[in-house]
């Protein structure tokens, strides 16, 4: 019996590990399509130049992603309760490397803003599923860690983007970087269509009474709409319970005035430095370094919430430092300068 027991907890040690790697490689997978997002930042410069881009125009490429977000959230969310999460992951990636494809092929803003839509769309998916995949093949106690990995997922492409793209950019050309970014986008697509098993079925079926009876799937688990009745998840119903919950939309607010402040900055810190006639080596690592900041930043979150912390508190503060911080650096270090 004692044998018996080592080899099942061997096996399901195992099975952990496997279960861990996988979700990492989801976590992968997250900075990759956050890439895409942050890959415009370094070339913003370039782009002007060689597409004759006014600084309006690269502000529309810069926050057309955040702007889909808003449009065509739920209608993602939905899709991907409705597809499968591991599908939902796959068809983003397809999406993100058929945009970065189109938009490398771009010679004036507009198909460029067309392919960032199309990114903006596989970008969604893949953030959208990939929290659920990461529940569904990590054991819970080992969930928390990796949870807070992917927390990092958006500042960790943002460093790298910044770290490395300026460079990049000034040896192989702004297009070798965007056909980069999908071979990553393919090569992660390819890699989870081999490692994370298939999803359950989403589609309703018939029970033994002859009702319908919706599949047994972690979509459905994860889903806002849990406490009702299977039969009764259709896709009308999900809508309805989301936009009716009083919560999400206050969470929406705040995530929505911290995007629009810390994207509005970092995205264009390399136009900034590079204004200001600092080399293009050091706009990079600074640029990098404030990403790097908010890597930090959602961790310590994510350990002050595993502490009690309320996240009313944690927003506060937040929002606070980024206040102060921004009349330190647009306001005060200016008329520093000047002097």
């Amino acid at each position: 019996m004692t044998t018996s027991a080592s080899t099942l907890n061997h096996e399901s040690s195992s099975r952990d590990e496997h279960g861990t790697f996988k979700a990492l490689l989801v976590v992968a997978g997250g900075v990759v399509a956050a890439l895409h997002v942050w890959k415009l930042s370094p070339a913003l410069g370039t782009l002007s130049e060689q597409l004759n881009m006014s600084l309006g125009q690269t502000g529309v490429l810069v926050a057309v992603i955040q702007v889909a977000g808003m449009v065509l959230g739920m209608i993602v969310g939905l899709f991907n309760d409705s597809i499968g999460l591991r599908r939902g992951c796959l068809w983003g990636f397809g999406f993100l490397a058929v945009g970065s494809v189109l938009g490398a092929m771009a010679r004036g803003p507009g198909l460029l803003l067309a392919s960032r839509v199309l990114e903006g769309v596989g970008f969604l998916v893949v953030c959208v599923a990939s929290p659920a995949l990461i529940r569904r093949l990590v054991p819970p106690r080992r969930l928390a860690p990796i949870v807070g990995l992917w927390g990092c997922f958006f500042p960790v492409a943002a460093a790298i983007s910044q770290l490395t793209g300026g460079f990049l950019v000034d040896t192989i050309g702004w297009r070798a970087w965007w056909l980069g970014a999908a071979a990553l986008a393919v090569a992660v697509g390819v890699a989870m269509a081999a490692v994370i098993p298939p999803d359950a079925s989403t589609a309703p079926r018939r029970g033994n009474d002859g009702g319908p009876r919706a599949a047994s799937s972690s979509v459905a688990a994860t889903s806002t709409t849990d406490t009702l009745p299977p039969a009764a998840r259709s896709v009308g119903v999900r809508a309805k319970a989301t936009l009716s919950t009083g919560p999400l939309w206050a969470a929406a607010l705040v995530m929505g005035c911290y995007t629009a402040q810390w994207n509005g900055v970092i995205q264009f810190l390399p136009t900034i430095y590079a204004e200001a006639g600092i080399a293009a080596g050091a706009a990079g690592a600074l640029s990098a370094g404030a990403a790097a900041c908010n890597a930090l930043g959602n961790l310590s979150a994510g350990q002050a919430l595993g502490r009690g912390v309320k996240p009313v508190t944690l927003w506060t503060i937040g929002f606070v430092t980024m206040a102060v911080c921004a009349v330190i650096a647009f306001g005060i270090a200016p008329l520093i300068a000047e002097e």
